[in-house]
């Protein structure tokens, strides 16, 4: 079983239930560490408030004191939103936080004009219709960026929404450190895209991304992959044990 679920949303973003509610559900099924990772703050339609960042932290901290079987660390699911790898986060934002996840989400606000037509208007089209080579390298450096700055733990359901060259980004996720994330929802890449990660040796996890406390630690989604393909559940960094993510241990 998993130790750690490190992806659950509450009610500062677009979850159900509250801080509390997770880490008591994480409690409830064995869990012994979770992240509340509500969205980033350029998200038009979820977005944390920045002005929230204290009191998450204060409800934080409360619940570790109080719920003392389970660590509950604060995070967020930021948001990559240009070609060069940003994620929108400022340098004192950033300090605020356990761990960092990143994704692209269609519904983040864009830096300028062209990173709006490039980064959101371009792969809505061509998720439908095709990619060309140029816009997956595009795509594909965007990410490379963000994991070699250093200023992200996790990689959130690459390839949803926006379609990478799963090999380099699996290079520079095992470079850097940085864990790839088979998703609780949907794993967005194919069987093939999957095993080139294993093949490159990049970290997995596996997260519920929940949306309610019912659903804190339900990997179910991923595992079937997993199982499906034979891979050995060992390598997974939070099945049986806890990770160490490169920014917490670099403090």
């Amino acid at each position: 079983m998993i130790l750690g679920d490190y992806h659950t949303h509450t009610v500062f973003s677009h979850g159900k239930h509250k801080i509390e509610d997770n880490a008591a559900a994480a409690a409830e099924k064995g869990l012994k560490e979770i992240a509340i990772t509500d969205h980033g703050l350029r998200h038009v339609a979820f977005g944390m408030k920045r002005n929230d960042i204290p009191e998450m932290r204060r409800i934080i901290d409360k619940t570790n004191s109080r719920l003392p079987e389970v660590r509950v660390l604060f995070g967020v699911e930021a948001n990559l939103y240009t070609t060069e790898g940003d994620i929108d986060l400022k340098p004192a934002d950033r300090e605020c936080f356990d761990i960092i996840l990143a994704g692209f989400h269609k519904a983040a606000l864009a830096k300028n004009p062209k990173d709006w037509w490039l980064f959101y208007v371009c792969p809505m089209w061509q998720d439908r219709f095709g990619y060309t080579k140029q816009a997956i390298q595009r795509n594909t450096d965007a990410y490379v960026k963000a994991i070699k700055s250093g200023h992200c733990d996790v990689i959130t359901h690459l390839n949803y929404g926006m379609k990478t060259d799963v090999k380099q980004v699996a290079q520079a996720a095992k470079d850097y450190g940085v864990c790839l994330e088979l998703n609780g929802k949907r794993v967005s890449m194919t069987d093939e895209e999957v095993m080139t990660i294993v093949d490159v040796g990049a970290p997995i996890i596996v997260n519920s991304d929940a949306h309610s406390k019912d659903r804190v630690g339900d990997v179910s989604v991923p595992m079937s992959v997993v199982e499906r393909l034979g891979i050995d559940k060992n390598i997974i960094v939070n099945w049986e044990k806890l990770p160490r993510f490169g920014r917490r241990a670099a403090r």
